[in-house]
């Protein structure tokens, strides 16, 4: 890949995509434009499983197959999916993931001399699936009347939507309560996460990420894109998504987007937890009986919440 460093904000200019997306669209005009033009032959998208209560990664050739769903705050072996599917990729893919996943992709798409684009995201810690069934408990939803979920779109910063067969929807405000709780005790994380100091790879052609600065913060109700393009291929794809009128961008800076994730460099990079220390919190993290206990009632969530930032901040 030639490297490149180019910062942008910006939005699609197809303001449906900009509100289904998480945060203004740039991913969703990228796949489009690179599969109406032929330039790739598939793109992965993901469906939502109604009788597993899941998202699940599939396979598209065209963009009207393309599903606009936000982020997906549930872990998903992307490697081993694409290993079963090699056959269906053709010779070229464009594909969304997070910053620990680039590497193993890039390496097996290689070895079948398979092209790609890889836009990669902003990544401060995955959720297996079971803490979305936790939230749903919380919420006092049966997993089994749930027909979708949205973790983010409709608007920035949006909000998890939850729709229901009786055609109810439940809707929460993007990082509110019960899921900042779920989120902080760490007890649905998976287990490389804890030793995983991945904020962003710039081995992706495109790194996207929110743009939580205060102009955005107090200003944004529909969503913008603040990212980074990484490759040569990245900047002649921007390039022509600008030239075509199909996004609005501007330019932007390095300081920018790290202090848009600021904390989670704080958190993942300027503040690593001492090896002993991350030990001890996964070996109670992930210990069934004691999980099984402190997730029964929300007072006991809290007492462990805190018992782990205490750790943490020893």
């Amino acid at each position: 890949m030639n490297k490149i460093c180019e910062q942008y904000i910006g939005y699609s200019c197809n303001e449906s995509n900009r509100y289904k997306a998480a945060s203004g669209g740039i991913c969703t005009s990228v796949i489009k434009y690179l599969l109406e033009v032929k330039k790739y032959d598939s793109a992965l998208s993901f469906i939502f499983n109604i009788n597993k209560c899941i998202y699940e990664p599939i396979i598209i050739n065209n963009f009207s197959d393309y599903n606009i769903c936000g982020s997906i705050y549930q872990d998903i072996d992307l490697y081993s999916f694409l290993k079963d599917n090699i056959n269906k990729l053709g010779h070229s893919i464009v594909l969304t993931c997070l910053p620990c996943q680039i590497r193993g992709l890039k390496l097996l798409l290689n070895k079948y001399s398979i092209d790609s684009f890889i836009i990669s995201l902003v990544c401060s810690g995955q959720m297996e699936v079971e803490g979305s069934y936790f939230y749903y408990k919380y919420l006092k939803i049966d997993k089994k009347d749930i027909i979708d979920i949205r973790y983010r779109g409709n608007g920035w910063p949006g909000g998890i939507l939850i729709k229901l067969k009786d055609g109810s929807e439940v809707f929460r405000k993007n990082w509110s309560y019960p899921w900042t709780l779920i989120h902080s005790s760490y007890l649905f994380q998976p287990k490389r996460c804890f030793y995983c100091m991945h904020v962003v790879n710039c081995e992706s052609d495109l790194t996207l990420a929110d743009p939580w600065l205060d102009e955005y913060i107090r200003n944004d109700k529909l969503g913008n894109t603040l990212f980074s393009v990484n490759s040569k291929v990245g900047n002649e794809i921007v390039k022509q998504l600008i030239l075509r009128g199909n996004i609005h961008v501007k330019q932007s800076a390095i300081s920018d987007f790290m202090k848009s994730q600021s904390p989670t460099y704080k958190k993942r990079r300027e503040n690593p937890p001492q090896k002993a220390k991350i030990k001890r919190i996964v070996s109670i993290c992930k210990n069934k009986k004691y999980k099984s206990v402190v997730t029964k009632s929300k007072y006991l969530m809290i007492l462990h919440d805190k018992i782990i930032n205490k750790l943490l901040n020893k």
